[in-house]
Order: C-alpha cells, then sequence, then structure tokens
C-alpha cells in the first residue's frame, strides 16, 4: 500500500491507526521512507529491516515452512550480481524463491 497526499490531509494519522491495528493483531511494524531515484538505497534498507524482524520473530533454529518461505521470499531482496564476473552473494544460506519478488539482475 503507499500511501500518498498533500501536508495536513491525515496521511501520518491514517498510518498510526494502521499500526494500532497490526499491534492488536501481534503483527511486526517497520517503518521504512522511499525517496525518488535511491531504488539500491530503498532495497537494501527494506531488506535489512525484513531480515532482522524475521530473526526477532522466529529464530533460525525455529524455522517451520511459513519462516523458510519469508525467508525465501526475502532472499530475493538481497541477491546480488556483478555484471563483470557474474559472481552473486547471497546471505540467509536459502534459496530465493522465484517469482515471489524481485530479483536485481545486471
Amino acid at each position: 500500500m503507499i500511501v500518498t497526499g498533500l501536508r495536513g490531509v491525515g496521511k501520518t494519522v491514517l498510518l498510526g491507526e494502521f499500526r494500532q491495528i497490526a499491534d492488536d493483531f501481534k503483527w511486526k511494524v517497520l517503518e521504512l521512507e522511499a525517496s525518488k531515484r535511491v531504488d539500491n538505497h530503498f532495497r537494501q534498507t527494506l531488506y535489512s529491516k525484513l531480515k532482522a524482524s524475521l530473526f526477532q520473530v522466529y529464530p533460525r533454529a525455529r524455522w517451520g515452512e511459513r519462516a523458510m518461505n519469508a525467508a525465501q521470499v526475502l532472499q530475493t531482496f538481497s541477491l546480488t550480481v556483478d555484471p563483470t564476473t557474474g559472481a552473486h552473494t547471497l546471505s540467509l544460506d536459502v534459496e530465493p524463491a522465484e517469482g515471489l519478488a524481485p530479483v536485481t539482475r545486471w
């Protein structure tokens, strides 16, 4: 969901309501702001916050099928490929889930 609007129309109030509802359901809430033309920074920040949340909610030793699926989707955000050597870097030690999130290739 993307929330947009002019100053003073209640975006922050709406986000606060969303946070309260999520908290009531015991969901994990992440705050992240996006800006124009910094796709790599946004992707890396999103990956870092999601990874930290996954490990807070489920330590790796307790991962079941749902947590493994979340890690596989998350892994697609962290895949990097060096365009000159073709070398790639992964950091969760799981295979990325194809077709569920973008894989960046150069």
